[in-house]
């Protein structure tokens, strides 16, 4: 039977296609901070950052979910994200005083779903939706009044780079591939292996 060293496990593990999951927390820029392109591989319209616990926004019932940084909309505009690379799924925490619903376009800016949550005023809520190839979001509370809500903790899963044309392809989600967990199983399999001879040679 073949032997496998630990570096060479460590080498299988190292080498996993792992789609990523990546978190903004919006605590990088500084109060009053107009979002466009500062956070990489996302273009932000009609968004501000701002200090949650600064007196001078009266936002006392708009926490934030994670320290103090937020964003909110520009008073009665939608706000919209665009990403650079196709999304798997995406989650963020809000606070409204109506009803939020967030809508996830594809590259062709056809509607691929959309979710809503209800008002939640001095509350944060996880809002999120589970879809493949998300190239553009929308958030809107539809009242037609001059209203604002605010975001926190955006989290969006990019899919396979190895797969562009597939976003769905394996190794999304962060799934490894079929091929990656049959090496990965053969190698620890070498490390049992070699941890039961070294255990029995000791007590020889």
């Amino acid at each position: 039977m073949k032997k496998f060293s630990l570096p060479g496990l460590i080498f299988v593990v190292a080498t996993c296609n792992f789609a990523g999951a990546t978190t903004i927390d919006f605590e990088q820029l500084a109060d009053s901070t107009q979002l466009t392109t500062q956070y990489a591989g996302l273009t932000f319209t009609n968004a501000v950052q701002l200090t949650a616990d600064n007196p001078d926004h009266d936002f006392a019932d708009f926490p934030a979910h994670s320290g103090q940084g937020v964003i909110t909309n520009d008073p009665d505009q939608d706000m919209e994200i665009v990403f650079d690379a196709l999304q798997d799924g995406i989650s963020v925490y809000y606070t409204d005083f109506f009803d939020l619903t967030v809508s996830a376009y594809d590259a062709s800016n056809n509607l691929l779903g959309s979710a809503t949550g209800a008002g939640n005023i001095g509350e944060s809520s996880l809002l999120s939706l589970n879809l493949t190839g998300i190239s553009r979001l929308l958030f809107s509370d539809g009242t037609g009044i001059p209203q604002q809500f605010v975001l926190d903790d955006l989290t969006f899963t990019t899919g396979d780079p190895g797969n562009p044309g597939d976003p769905g392809g394996p190794g999304n989600g962060l799934t490894p591939e079929p091929g990656t967990l049959v090496l990965l199983g053969t190698g620890l399999a070498g490390v049992v292996g070699m941890a039961r001879r070294r255990a029995k040679s000791l007590i020889a």
